[in-house]
Parts: C-alpha cells; structure tokens; sequence
C-alpha cells in the first residue's frame, strides 16, 4: 500500500511539473553535460531501492571518455 501511494505521489508531482511547464511557470535550461553523469544520478537514486531487494547494479566506469556529452536539463 505504502508503495502504491509513493508512485501516485510521484506521478501527481510529474503531471503538476508538465502542467508547469506548459504554462510556462518553469523552464527547462538545456546545458551540456556528461551522459555518464546522467546515468551515474539514476543509479543513486534507485540504489537503495535494489540493495533493500537483494538485487545488485554494476556499473563499469572503464571507457566512459568515450560516452557522449548531451543537452540535459540538470
């Protein structure tokens, strides 16, 4: 149940940010940026989610040179 409400808390949260955004109350500002900092922020913010379900995220840093720089607003 306490799952449930977290998800329709963080749908509502979204779907006030869209309504945000095409109301023009906030703006995305585009920069660039490193795509493996992207991904290493989504790995954080599900870490601990994984560890409390016993499942394990590797993530490999070995060439990450070669990742792209993308528009990203951060």
């Amino acid at each position: 149940m306490a799952f449930q409400i977290d998800s329709l808390e963080k749908l509502t949260a979204s779907l006030v940010n869209i309504s945000r955004l095409e109301s023009g109350m906030i703006s995305i500002q585009l920069r660039k940026g490193k795509l493996f900092d992207s991904i290493l922020d989504a790995v954080n913010g599900v870490w601990q989610k994984a560890e409390e379900k016993n499942i394990a995220i590797e993530l490999e840093e070995g060439e990450t040179e070669k990742l792209p720089e993308i528009m990203q607003d951060r």
